[in-house]
């Protein structure tokens, strides 16, 4: 893998590379030659959208930073996605994709959006 000069957009430092890249690799890991993390891979600039073009991680540092300024959403639920063939035998066809809700806490955010445990929301 080549890590190239970071490069600065928007006050958020992103690191080029040479390593493959696809649609769907949104948020994995990006290792130096030692084994350290060295970024989060954010996007790949492609021309066909896949592997060839040139792909792009943020770098750690500024991960963190994110990561620790924006803490994660909490609604006080349990939910699982459900597929296109589940939704088929659950009589909900007209679905690609759903979630089931499977329990929701009692004056959680998922609470007063009234949110119930069993129900499934399609998309």
């Amino acid at each position: 893998m080549l890590v190239t000069d970071p490069i600065m957009f928007e006050d958020i430092e992103f690191l080029q590379t040479d390593a493959a890249i696809n649609k769907g690799n949104s948020g994995g890991p990006m290792f130096n030659h030692r084994g350290e993390l060295i970024g989060i891979v954010s996007y790949i600039q492609s021309q066909s959208g896949v592997s060839e073009g040139l792909g792009f991680e943020v770098a750690i540092n500024n991960a963190k930073i994110l990561l620790l300024a924006n803490p994660a959403l909490w609604w006080g639920m349990r939910s699982i996605p459900i597929g296109a063939h589940a939704l088929r035998a659950l009589n909900v066809p007209d679905y690609s994709h759903a979630l089931l809700i499977q329990n929701v806490v009692e004056g959680s955010l998922a609470s007063a959006f009234n949110l119930r445990p069993g129900t499934i929301y399609p998309d």
